[in-house]
């Protein structure tokens, strides 16, 4: 590969939160190094942020997954937020939560998500394809930037109840927030669009809601009303979560 330099000798001296370190070099060799190698190891960040831990072999990993009780997901599961601190909504979210609060989230997202409701669902998504890529086809363009990356949000942000005018400018707030496609991109952007996110679907979710009761009024109903837009601002995120990014 022209330009890619070349792997330390000891691989497990890589900083793998560091995406440049992935630009330059060549990663898929050096996953085969580490699975034949260090198949577990220990990654110390620096800048006074926490290490983390690695595994590299699918067999380890598929047991990691299926142990909540050792393993768990309840403090977040983007690399990058967990080594700012984690995420407030982190143990609240169907993404990252286990055990009891897992299977209470899930359930009540079973009917929205049985292969009944999803019919429709299929059928808009083939619809929206379809139309994007003859869009590509007449004009021209970028397949992974004007089909590819719009599927996935633009089904999400119609099953929240999000009007299309508004899903470019949440595209741009959600690439911002996780992975930011600007080499100048500071944290601070970045937690600006996670907060701009959570602020969206708080008005969003004010404009759909029936006018409140008095649980509503009380302070568990806005304790519901802030797990709702988390949820929310989940969901809408893992809309931008491409193949490669962190």
């Amino acid at each position: 590969m022209s330009g890619v330099r070349e792997l330390p000798e000891d691989c497990t001296t890589v900083n793998l939160a560091d995406p440049w370190f992935f630009q330059l070099h060549d990663q898929y060799e050096l996953w085969r190094r580490l699975r034949a190698k260090n198949p577990v190891f220990q990654t110390e960040t620096g800048e006074g942020r926490p290490g983390f831990w690695s595994i590299t072999r699918f067999e380890d990993v598929q047991r990691v997954y299926r142990d909540n009780r050792r393993f768990t997901s309840e403090r977040d599961n983007v690399l990058t937020t967990l080594l700012a601190g984690g995420d407030s909504a982190a143990g609240k979210m169907l993404a990252v939560s286990d055990g009891e609060r897992h299977r209470e989230l899930r359930n009540v997202m079973l009917k929205t998500f049985s292969p009944r409701s999803l019919r429709s669902v299929e059928r808009r998504v083939r619809d929206m394809a379809d139309r994007l890529i003859c869009e590509v086809v007449e004009r021209g363009g970028d397949f992974a930037a004007d089909v590819a990356e719009k599927i996935p949000m633009g089904t999400i942000c119609h099953l929240l109840g999000v009007p299309e005018s508004d899903q470019a400018y949440l595209l741009t707030l959600t690439k911002s927030a996780l992975s930011s496609e600007h080499e100048d991109a500071t944290e601070e952007a970045a937690v600006r669009a996670r907060n701009e996110i959570l602020l969206y679907f708080l008005d969003l979710l004010d404009g759909i809601r029936k006018p409140p009761s008095r649980t509503e009024r009380s302070g568990a109903g806005r304790s519901r009303r802030r797990r709702s837009s988390s949820t929310a601002t989940a969901s809408s995120s893992a809309g931008t979560r491409r193949a490669g990014s962190p």
